[in-house]
């Protein structure tokens, strides 16, 4: 690959497609999947209902740049990202931000309650977020700062908002260096919870493992809850009970692809009462793959096995199978291009590699294993 600007709608197109398809309902556009860092899933913040779902507009406007890190992340590009050099974020008042455009109907509120949306926007400046983020030692740190400003006009009607972000704060909302984590836009624009969308979020990080084991200091710190609800029964009944009832009504009706139960773990030796020292998530997935989706992926598992065994590589059979058994929506156009590049590099003169077949082998298997690793390492501080 050459320069990113002439690839770059490529990339875009690849990355789109990596995604699944929408869940059937009458709502095609609120539908769609987004996707967003891992360090950003697990981000903490004290937002109200209103102000998360202002956050999962802003994480869907960056949708193409943060489709665009992904893709840089597992192929090693470190090209700058567009998201600092396209006239569509442009901030030509302040060259050290980026500003987004965001319609206000599409914040997932009525009409009827735009002033409250606008007094949500007002306050959201003045909240602090803490990110995790990882230095060159793979130490990790907590990155503390304000989202975002923001601009309303004076008076008069009002159709669009303006979303000041920093550049250095973009740059975390791109970071890939956690994984990153997929999500259902409609389940936190339709909640009417306020924790329905903080559940929402951090479970979709382990959607794939079928759920998490979180230290109860932990997920009180996630929620900025430390100081509230002292006595657990009071945290189940205001916080757990209200999302878990609305995300299973949600995963019935269509608007969510999984809700969750879960159970109190006590240290043992402890008496099983009061505060438990873990909550053990477990998640039931309400999404499937059409059986015209699953017949495409069974075609693409086909293909990827029939490169490998091909006269380029030369791939054991058992090898083989192995790999092409791994292949997901998610993963197998990213594999492709693995494969491509691997090609390539075995058709050059200087090339030593004696047994491609496991180079190939020991190469997809780690990539693979990179796409779908959340990266829960910082869980316990989270």
């Amino acid at each position: 690959m050459t320069s990113l600007n002439s690839n770059n709608s490529n990339k875009r197109r690849i990355s789109r497609q990596t995604l699944p398809v929408p869940l059937p309902s009458q709502d095609k556009n609120e539908l769609v999947w987004l996707v967003q860092p891992t360090a950003v899933t697990f981000m903490r913040y004290n937002y109200t209902l209103i102000q998360s779902k202002i956050f999962v507009r802003i994480i869907g406007a960056l949708q193409e740049n943060i489709q665009e890190a992904i893709y840089n992340h597992y192929n090693k590009i470190s090209t700058e990202n567009t998201l600092f050099s396209s006239s569509d974020f442009l901030d030509e008042s302040d060259p050290s931000s980026i500003l987004l455009k965001i319609p206000m109907n599409s914040f997932g509120v009525h009409r009827n309650q735009y002033r409250q949306l606008k007094e949500a926007l007002k306050m959201l400046v003045t909240i602090p977020v803490e990110i995790p983020v990882r230095d060159k030692n793979q130490k990790i740190w907590r990155e503390f700062d304000n989202l975002c400003s923001v601009r309303l006009p004076e008076s008069g009607r009002v159709d669009n908002v303006y979303i000041k972000i920093k550049k250095t704060t973009a740059t975390m909302l791109l970071n890939m260096e956690f994984g990153f984590t997929k999500f259902l836009q409609y389940t936190i624009l339709s909640a009417t919870n306020a924790y329905t969308p903080r559940f929402c979020l951090y479970l979709s990080a382990f959607a794939e493992e079928g759920g998490c084991t979180v230290k109860m200091e932990s997920l009180r710190r996630y929620l900025r809850l430390e100081n509230s609800y002292s006595e657990f029964k009071d945290f189940v009944k205001r916080v757990i009970v209200p999302a878990q009832k609305e995300m299973k009504e949600m995963a019935h009706n269509g608007k969510a692809d999984f809700y969750f139960e879960y159970d109190k773990q006590y240290a043992p030796g402890k008496r099983k009462a009061g505060e438990p020292d873990n909550l053990v998530f477990k998640i039931i997935n309400t999404y499937s793959l059409s059986s015209q989706m699953q017949g495409g992926l069974e075609l693409k598992k086909r293909q990827v096995n029939d490169l490998l065994r091909g006269s380029y590589i030369l791939m054991d059979e058992k090898m083989a199978t192995e790999i092409s058994n791994l292949i997901t929506i998610e993963n197998h156009l990213p594999v492709l291009e693995k494969i491509s590049q691997l090609v390539e590099f075995f058709a050059k003169p200087d090339c030593n590699v004696i047994h491609k077949g496991k180079y190939v082998y020991s190469t997809i298997k780690n990539l693979v294993k990179d796409m779908s690793q959340t990266s829960i390492l910082f869980l316990e501080e989270v």
